[in-house]
């Protein structure tokens, strides 16, 4: 419970830096500058506003995948496909395992219900 909380609170701190690195890193001065150039397509092309750190990371992560599966689809899908193999196998064998402790369970209530059986 105190893991969570210190993970919420860390959370929403980081939300909060990212908040207000968005709201402090706005477009006037490039905005300005490229009005004065007769550039305003630019300026929005290279504004910063809602653009913090987690923003950036998270479009950098999403780049390097979309390169990743671009480059080595094949492999990728080899790879899912070995681990969908082997998370089906415990998949049957956690199953098997109920079963089986579902059998015992209902052999010993059977006995408790008709002990004549």
């Amino acid at each position: 419970m105190v893991v969570a909380r210190r993970a919420l609170i860390l959370a929403a701190l980081w939300l909060l830096f990212e908040g207000l690195i968005s709201l402090l890193a706005t477009c006037d001065q490039v905005a300005e500058q490229a009005s004065q150039h007769g550039g305003s397509e630019q300026a929005q092309k290279h504004c910063s506003a809602l653009t913090g750190p987690l923003v950036s990371i998270v479009w950098a992560v999403i780049y390097w995948a979309g390169h990743v599966l671009e480059g080595y689809g094949e492999a990728v899908i080899a790879a899912f496909t070995v681990v969908l193999a082997i998370a089906t196998g415990f998949l049957y064998r956690a199953t098997r395992d109920l079963v089986r402790a579902l059998r015992i369970r209902l052999s010993d209530s059977c006995a408790l219900i008709f002990p004549w059986s």
